[in-house]
């Protein structure tokens, strides 16, 4: 019953690891050609890496937990260097590989701190002193002359 158990968790593992691949490497191939092959050989190489070593994890649990071949201590180094390889070193290649590239091929448009925020991202209420525009909303009143009379509220004089 423990062999069908630990089979089915593997079985289900590598099914979930196959539609990961499909969905990380195969669907976004052709988004990635449209924007050059530069761009689809990094994708390629960036995803498959990442597929890789999602790879690994399954076999790691198999010799482990699933087959106690390795010791727990071994267990814990093998997955802390999956770990190391998955998230710093991705990273790095990641960014080593896209370093010559242009963001706005791929629909990016980066800013320094000195550029002024366009798009909607405006105060919260009120016009842009600079440009002139509103985003729709009205400022608060400033002075108590200029806000609106409600007669539902009570007097403060307490009838």
């Amino acid at each position: 019953m423990l062999i069908a158990r630990l089979t089915g968790y593997y079985g289900f593992w590598i099914w979930s690891w196959l539609l990961v691949g499909y969905f990380l490497i195969w669907t976004p191939r052709k988004f990635a050609s449209a924007l050059g092959r530069d761009i689809k050989r990094i994708h390629i190489i960036t995803a498959g890496w990442v597929w890789f070593l999602w790879m690994l994890y399954p076999i790691c649990w198999g010799i482990s937990e699933g087959g106690n071949t390795i010791s727990p201590d071994s267990e814990f180094i093998f997955y802390g260097i999956l770990d190391c390889l998955l998230i710093p070193v991705t990273s790095a290649l990641f960014l080593t590989l896209h370093w010559n590239i242009d963001p706005a091929r791929m629909g990016l448009r980066m800013r320094s701190y000195d550029d002024p925020i366009t798009g909607g991202m405006q105060a919260a209420a009120g016009t842009d002193e600079k440009s002139g525009t509103t985003n729709g909303h009205t400022a608060a009143p400033t002075n108590d002359a200029t806000a609106p009379a409600d007669s539902t509220l009570p007097s403060s004089s307490g009838v």
